[in-house]
């Protein structure tokens, strides 16, 4: 991991632009879909490992 980016985590906001309330659910189809769909899974998976090291506790966002 770049160390900028290390340095930086604590004080780091992760904003997902029109993800909200009103698309609740969406998940599977944006999994879904061959245009996003691997897009989604591999940042799924890699806020999944971030979160699994900082909890200390195995968080599988995509399974989720």
């Amino acid at each position: 991991m770049d160390e900028n980016l290390r340095d930086s985590l604590a004080d780091t906001c992760f904003v997902f632009r029109g993800y909200n309330t009103t698309n609740l659910g969406k998940t599977p189809l944006l999994l879904e879909s061959p245009r996003y769909g691997p897009i989604f899974k591999k940042w799924l998976k890699r806020a999944s490992d971030v979160a699994s090291d900082e909890t200390k506790q195995h968080i599988d966002l995509l399974t989720r």
